[in-house]
């Protein structure tokens, strides 16, 4: 629970209507009444409003409690924790303009109010708490759907009637409601599968009719290259052939062209028959004179075979003539 004019929050149903009666909250309106003279029902419009939000957070309290079965309290923080010696509880008093927390002492509190410390930080929260209910008032005002609320509630109506039943009646309207759209997601999606299946398998066989209709034109394309290059190659082959027939030819007519020119030079037939004649001949007297070559090398071998024969007897015939002189 909130008190968005005096930035007061608890979770007590008590403490909350104890400070809306309180002096603080009502010095928070009359500041509103001071601002805007001309809006005399406003501070009124904002404390109900206060009220019915706070109603609403113990409706939805009260719901929880019934859903869950527990009750919605305040643990203790230090529940199940067994305090050392050294420490002790006790209960204390929080500044929120100080942002510090006091033990709950009569003369500890009277000494943090009496202080410079507290007494500045005071004074800025004063002149913050002023901007924040003039900014609360402003939007009341500038805003269509809190305009329209006020303008009912100067008329003598109730404009917060409906949100109090819609809080009360909400869980099982949203439940109902939550149950409404998640049928509806449910039924849209399905039908937004039935399309796109549908259009993926339209232009699944449109791709298959694309995909066949490229592979035929490829394929005759491929074929026509095909044939063209057979055609190249064929006409490559039968040119080869024919340059080496050519050149077989053009070879045997070179060779009897110089074969010709050659008998020419020689004079004739006559005279090239006694060419051969003569060097037939000086063949068969190069062969004769190697092998009297040869006969003579093997006579000169035995000559020295004999004379080397003769030559040891002699030496013989010293050594024994010279043994029996001097024996």
């Amino acid at each position: 629970m909130y008190c968005a004019l005096c930035n007061f929050n608890t979770l007590e149903v008590e403490e909350m209507d104890t400070h809306m009666e309180s002096d603080e909250h009502k010095s928070s309106l009359l500041l509103v009444d001071k601002n805007f003279p001309k809006e005399k029902m406003l501070s009124r419009f904002l404390h109900e409003r206060i009220r019915m939000l706070n109603k609403k957070t113990e409706i939805g309290k009260l719901l929880w409690e019934k859903k869950h079965g527990v009750s919605y309290k305040t643990k203790d923080a230090l529940e199940g924790m067994e305090l050392p010696d050294c420490l002790q509880r006790m209960d204390v008093v929080r500044c929120p303009a100080c942002r510090s927390h006091i033990p709950a002492l009569e003369w500890e509190v009277q000494a943090h109010l009496q202080s410079v410390r507290h007494a500045s930080y005071f004074q800025d929260i004063q002149n913050n708490h002023f901007e924040k209910i003039r900014h609360i008032a402003m939007n009341v005002l500038s805003k269509h759907r809190d305009n329209l609320q006020y303008e009912r509630f100067k008329k003598g109506e109730d404009p917060f009637a409906e949100e109090i039943l819609a809080a009360e009646e909400g869980e099982e309207q949203k439940e109902k409601k939550g149950e409404q759209k998640r049928k509806g997601i449910a039924e849209v999606k399905k039908v937004i599968k039935k399309t796109v299946k549908t259009k993926e398998q339209g232009g699944e066989k449109g791709k298959a009719s694309e995909k066949k209709g490229t592979d035929d034109r490829e394929k005759e394309q491929a074929g026509k290259v095909g044939s063209l290059e057979e055609k190249k190659v064929e006409e490559k082959r039968v040119e080869e052939k024919s340059d080496l027939q050519g050149g077989e030819e053009k070879n045997v007519d070179d060779k009897d062209a110089s074969k010709q020119e050659e008998f020419q030079d020689c004079g004739g037939s006559d005279e090239y028959e006694d060419e051969e004649e003569a060097d037939e001949e000086d063949e068969g007297e190069f062969v004769q004179g190697e092998r009297l070559g040869e006969d003579e090398e093997e006579e000169d071998g035995e000559e020295g075979e004999e004379n080397f024969e003769d030559l040891a007897e002699e030496e013989e015939e010293e050594e024994e003539e010279e043994e029996q002189a001097e024996v």
